[in-house]
């Protein structure tokens, strides 16, 4: 989920740098822009600290994850005649190889249809120095609707941020996983609200990509407590905005089988009274 904060009117390739700069979450975690063409945008996240796997020497699979989520919005900008409010509604992601030690990631993205307010988006990342897909993505979008699906005359300015937002010093960050904020609490798993998890300025609102890593971290520690430990699809559904405050995930078994499995995990606030956003994840036995 992204708002761009920026001017209306006809955009150019120059105007997708600034889109990107604007919106902090993949700002902040190091994403860069490429390239634009018709209905296409091409990002690239660098290997660094702020983004590695946990004990990892490589791009933290869940980093790819969120900023393919991100290059499909950006690719729905890319394909629309004038700016307008998108809402993500689902995202399905497939995880078909490990990412290699100290790889920069190239993501492409591709607005693929559109009819009305619907459209759709795929997307796919691969290491920068070449090779087969990584993760690839497919997302259905929501056109002339804020995240949550807000529409009329009532929306707030979606290239106004609502107030002013700081991002604090992340440079003693060393895993993607530090930069979500999360903490654990039994078999929750909670991300911790800053301003650099921020997606749609204008209302504000997380991310939709940090939204998605959350629920991967909380469906992989209860996938970790059993044999099933490989995460090879994701698919996600957006309810609702995340509001810019603490966001909780809960993850339940929908099957436990010796070479395959499935979590549900769903994203709540409000102390669990409003559900964000749910997933459901199959993993294999490594």
């Amino acid at each position: 989920m992204v708002s761009p904060a920026q001017s209306r009117g006809k955009r150019g390739p120059g105007d997708q740098a600034t889109h990107l700069r604007s919106v902090p979450f993949p700002h902040a975690a190091g994403a860069r822009f490429c390239a634009t063409r018709e209905r296409q945008v091409e990002l690239r996240l660098p290997f660094a600290r702020l983004v590695r796997a946990p004990g990892g020497a490589a791009v933290d699979e869940r980093a790819i994850m969120a900023i393919l989520d991100h290059a499909c919005g950006a690719a729905m900008y890319a394909a629309l005649p004038e700016p307008l409010p998108i809402a993500t509604l689902d995202l399905r992601v497939a995880f078909q190889r490990p990412v290699p030690d100290g790889a920069d990631i190239l993501i492409a993205a591709r607005t693929t249809h559109i009819a009305g307010m619907s459209a759709f988006v795929e997307a796919q990342a691969c290491a920068a120095d070449g090779g087969p897909p990584l993760l690839t993505a497919s997302g259905a979008f929501m056109v002339g609707a804020h995240p949550g699906g807000a529409t009329g005359s009532d929306m707030p300015d979606p290239w106004q941020p609502a107030r002013p937002i700081e991002i604090g010093d992340l440079s003693q960050l060393d895993s993607f996983e530090k930069f979500l904020c999360l903490a654990r609490h039994g078999r929750h798993v909670r991300m911790e609200f800053a301003d650099h998890l921020i997606g749609a300025v204008s209302l504000p609102a997380l991310h939709g990509g940090a939204v998605a890593a959350l629920l991967a971290t909380a469906a992989a520690d209860l996938a970790g407590t059993e044999r099933a430990t490989r995460l090879v699809a994701m698919t996600i559904q957006y309810l609702r905005a995340g509001r810019a405050e603490t966001l909780t995930a809960n993850a339940e078994w929908e099957k436990r089988g010796s070479r395959s499995s499935v979590v549900a995990v769903v994203a709540r606030q409000a102390h669990g009274a409003r559900e964000v956003a749910r997933a459901q994840c199959t993993f294999v036995a490594a």
